[in-house]
């Protein structure tokens, strides 16, 4: 759900020259460092992108985004956590120039999806939607990108749309994560009563989360996303 967009340290003490190695330099167009298109991440690598995605889904985006400016970002899933957590820290002008980047210099389709979400952010509704629909033809099997895409379409009153996507997001990700809830929602702005109270039996969904559906389905409908 757009709402919760999306996303996303130890001090490091500096002691003498030898620790300057791990600050990142920065380039003329503003990155810090030079874009690497290249999937592969190495072991040390990963342990700290562990790190950094934990402290993310607490709620540590700060933190995340210090901790992954300490060590050079060595490949594309660096650059893609990078422009992530300066979107989760609102400084959005600089996750949209990291991801039209990286869809500039590596044509990724998690690129494409990071400028989409970002584009939504922006209230760029159009921009975003064309975005995470390239995202999707380039990733068709990504449950997160066809979930952000029919919660998009959802916003643009697309429901039918919006219902092919999710539940396309829904069974890639064996029925867990945020498309179930966001399908509830799109049954509740459809209109249709049958479908809705269908699916709500047939996933044994709470009142709750019911509820919370039906709150940001009139959210939705008054415009007050």
């Amino acid at each position: 759900m757009m709402k919760r967009v999306w996303i996303p340290l130890l001090g490091l003490a500096l002691t003498g020259c030898a620790s300057m190695n791990n600050l990142v330099s920065r380039t003329d167009d503003g990155l810090p460092g030079r874009i690497s298109c290249s999937e592969r991440v190495q072991p040390a690598d990963r342990v700290h992108l562990e790190l950094v995605d934990s402290q993310s889904a607490e709620g540590r985006r700060y933190a995340a985004l210090a901790q992954l400016e300490s060590r050079p970002l060595a490949a594309l899933p660096h650059w893609l956590r990078y422009g992530q957590l300066k979107a989760g820290v609102g400084e959005m002008d600089q996750a949209e120039h990291v991801f039209r980047e990286l869809v500039r210099r590596c044509g990724a389709g998690e690129a494409y999806h990071g400028l989409g979400l970002v584009m939504l952010k922006m209230e760029r509704r159009g921009e975003g939607l064309g975005n995470l629909q390239t995202a999707r033809q380039l990733l068709p099997a990504s449950a997160n990108i066809r979930n952000d895409l029919g919660y998009a379409l959802m916003l643009d009153g697309d429901y039918q749309g919006a219902e092919r996507e999710l539940w396309t997001a829904l069974e890639l990700n064996d029925g867990n994560g945020p498309a179930r809830q966001n399908l509830l929602t799109n049954y509740f702005l459809m209109g249709e009563r049958d479908s809705l109270n269908s699916f709500i039996r047939s996933q044994n969904i709470p009142e709750k989360d019911v509820q919370q559906a039906q709150a940001l389905a009139t959210d939705i409908r008054t415009g007050s996303l």
